[in-house]
């Protein structure tokens, strides 16, 4: 779960010794891997990348140049997460964070007692669409710190639709699909980058598991922060956590205002196509067709929801 040299480093940046820490997982991560770290009534969390291929962590200010951007298996330095989570945490909306270990990219937050994740039928009920949303409002509040660059997503279409057709195609219903779909990710994403803007801080990987509960709600794991339009967040929440009609109009109620959103359904809709999409291919391309791999389970799960 975690290196014991990367556990040595992280101990001794906690001002413990290594061999009092107990070591426990935490439920959620297709990316990264948590886990607490105990040693009698002290508590952190501690947030592990899985090994990752050479590229998958990038330095934005060239990447986004590129059109490169997080959201597609590529992610903030732990350098920039870091001054978003400064920033989140200030604001209250985060975990303050402990420690990072620079070599295993380790995270340790303060952990929260009693909180817990939030799973996609919560985050579906009308009181958790009142408090996401408020969050949310808070969130796009803040300043995007150095580093976090602008969500330009029709490279990413360009790059991993063009892998996805050498990657295992398991989840997908033979090559006309993957054309369909690689076509559709790639229109979208020129449409969006044409209609929206990249003004607000957005966290852009709104699965349920990234929004804690504790009688108030965090947001943890910002390492796809993007600059955008609000409607990539309200998008990403809806898209990844099954929201139907009835949920996106309460949505849009919600962080607008009852009558007063400047898009539509419609237009929602289709950046919820368009986040679906560029999950479904970032999973596939990352995932492989082992039976057992997350990201090849989450590629499956959203292949049923694209058709």
């Amino acid at each position: 779960m975690i290196e014991p040299a990367t556990l040595e480093r992280l101990a001794g940046l906690l001002g413990v010794a290594a061999a009092e820490l107990q070591v426990q997982p935490l439920p959620g991560g297709i990316s990264n891997r948590g886990c607490l770290l105990s040693r009698g009534s002290d508590r952190w969390a501690v947030r592990v990348p899985l090994a990752s291929g050479a590229g998958d962590v990038f330095d934005t200010s060239q990447a986004f140049d590129t059109g490169v951007t997080p959201g597609t298996g590529l992610t903030l330095r732990i350098e920039d997460e870091l001054r978003v989570l400064e920033v989140a945490g200030a604001a209250g909306l985060a975990p303050e964070v402990l420690a990072h270990d620079a070599d295993s990219g380790a995270l340790v937050t303060r952990y929260l007692t009693g909180a817990e994740p939030l799973t996609a039928e919560q985050a579906r009920s009308d009181v958790n669409i009142e408090r996401i949303a408020t969050v949310l409002r808070r969130l796009h509040g803040l300043p995007a710190p150095v580093g976090v660059g602008a969500f330009q997503p029709t490279e990413p279409a360009r790059v991993y639709t063009r892998s996805a057709h050498s990657a295992p195609d398991s989840e997908i219903d033979g090559v006309n699909e993957l054309r369909r779909w690689s076509t559709e990710f790639r229109q979208l994403a020129e449409t969006h980058e044409a209609e929206f803007s990249r003004a607000v801080l957005c966290h852009n990987d709104l699965v349920a598991a990234n929004i804690l509960d504790d009688g108030r709600l965090w947001l943890v794991d910002f390492e796809y922060a993007v600059r955008a339009d609000p409607i990539l967040d309200l998008a990403g929440l809806a898209g990844l956590n099954g929201f139907g009609p009835t949920h996106c109009n309460r949505l849009l109620d919600a962080y607008y205002g009852p009558g007063c959103a400047p898009i539509d359904l419609a237009q929602l809709n289709q950046v919820i196509r368009l986040v679906r999409l560029m999950a479904f291919f970032w999973a596939l391309v990352h995932g492989g067709n082992r039976a057992t791999d997350d990201q090849a389970r989450f590629a499956a799960s959203m292949a049923a929801v694209l058709r």
